[in-house]
């Protein structure tokens, strides 16, 4: 099981509400710019704006859900100004990865850090399917969503979930320090809690479980 006692207090501390919702087939994520923001998004988007960014700015991205998007397009907005809005293109998820921080071990209890990370991601692509933007996946289709994104985090899209999925992980890694071990760390540890939650070939238990988990921090 990913959650751990942690979340809901990191989760109001960092987030309080979190506004995901379906704008033209886009589904539209907010998330404030840390001091870690990777060099190549901060320089191209200062370059754009023709100004410096704010420590504490918000950004507001859309990630595309259509069948033919190209998912290493991201397009990025100040919150509340639509008409900042500009395209960043992220081909690599790799190329994202940053430091050469050996990863902790993941047991039971998952360092701190991690259980922050895995949060994060979960929360997002939790608060996507619960606003229809995707279906629900069933436990058997994460199991192979994980193992794809372990194994090849840059390999081919297997379908819209998994694209998106790709694309969650590319903005947390340009927002958050994250080394490519500490990834395939968390991944492994994301992939197991799949094992367990799959129980037959049709079972969906994980969102269900982290619907129950995440739902009074998503805003309907």
């Amino acid at each position: 099981m990913t959650y751990c006692a942690e979340a809901s207090s990191f989760l109001r501390d960092n987030f309080g509400k979190i506004d995901i919702m379906d704008q033209n087939n886009s589904t539209h994520d907010l998330e404030r710019i840390k001091e870690n923001l990777c060099d190549s998004w901060k320089n191209e988007l200062e370059a754009k704006w023709h100004c410096s960014l704010k420590p504490d700015e918000k950004l507001a991205v859309y990630l595309s859900a259509n069948e033919d998007c190209d998912r290493s397009l991201f397009k990025i907005s100040r919150v509340g100004d639509p008409t900042t809005e500009v395209e960043l293109h992220v081909p690599s998820l790799r190329a994202l990865f940053r430091g050469d921080v050996k990863p902790e071990k993941i047991d039971k209890n998952p360092p701190i850090r991690y259980q922050h990370i895995i949060t994060t991601f979960e929360l997002r692509w939790v608060g996507l399917v619960r606003n229809g933007i995707v279906r629900i996946p069933r436990d058997i289709e994460m199991h192979r969503y994980y193992s794809e994104l372990r194994r090849r985090p840059d390999g081919k899209s297997i379908d819209v979930m998994h694209r998106i999925l790709w694309q969650i992980w590319g903005f947390m890694a340009a927002t958050m320090d994250i080394s490519e071990g500490e990834y395939n760390v968390i991944l492994t540890k994301l992939l197991h809690s799949a094992s367990i939650f799959k129980t037959s070939i049709a079972s969906a238990n994980m969102y269900a479980n982290l619907l129950g988990v995440y739902q009074h921090f998503l805003k309907k």
